[in-house]
């Protein structure tokens, strides 16, 4: 038997369950990898107390 995956996702939101599809691109382009090299070479020789200061807000997975 044969169902189209419309139908499982118009069955799923009914549920109140939404059906997801995983991205096709990765969560990082290489420009934002290149960025985030460039700011390490940058601030590599930082000291801690500099580190202490820092606000991180970033919550990217990497």
């Amino acid at each position: 038997m044969k169902v189209n995956k419309r139908t499982i996702s118009n069955e799923l939101h009914r549920q109140e369950l939404i059906s997801r599809t995983p991205r096709k691109t990765p969560l990082l382009m290489k420009r934002h990898r290149d960025a985030r090299l460039k700011f390490v070479k940058e601030h590599k020789d930082k000291e801690y107390s500099f580190w202490e200061k820092v606000l991180w807000t970033d919550e990217s997975k990497i």
